[in-house]
């Protein structure tokens, strides 16, 4: 009688970890967390426009799609300039693994055109040829609730 208590712990101890199931491990990037997750865009530029986003540089003409580039969490900027009478300058960003902050996607500066959650055009309606400057802003986050986030 004397080892029934102990008996009986054991037990109730031995079935309450039964019916927990295992859980493995998230598989994750573990550059994911150091630089963010990874972005596509797509960029459009007329002849002698530019663009710089995190330290690239892009020259115009021509369409640059495909493109990656890892984002942290954060706000991020593209820079550049629009030239030449009816040119337009085309900006596009989407991800599978993260998004953008809600309502984060931002022309601040430039002849806006078109302005959705994930694309902006710039276009230059004017009678002048020269350089103009464009900016476009948004917000990273590490999840996929945001806009801009395609599976």
């Amino acid at each position: 009688m004397r080892h029934l208590p102990f008996l009986v712990s054991v037990s109730i101890l031995i079935v309450s970890c039964s019916h927990r199931k295992p859980t493995a491990p998230e598989a994750r990037d573990p550059l994911r967390a150091l630089y963010g997750p990874w972005f596509d865009f797509n960029l459009e530029l007329p002849p002698d426009s530019s663009g710089t986003l995190k330290g690239m540089i892009f020259q115009g003409p021509g369409r640059q799609s495909g493109l990656k580039v890892r984002l942290e969490p954060q706000t991020h900027t593209l820079e550049g300039t629009l030239s030449g009478r009816g040119a337009s300058y085309k900006f596009e960003v989407w991800s599978s693994e993260g998004s953008l902050v809600p309502g984060s996607f931002k022309a601040p500066s430039g002849p806006v055109e078109r302005l959705a959650p994930c694309e902006v055009v710039f276009a230059n309606r004017t009678t002048s040829p020269d350089r103009l400057p464009v900016r476009v802003e948004f917000t990273v986050q590490d999840n996929d609730s945001g806009d801009c986030h395609r599976k």
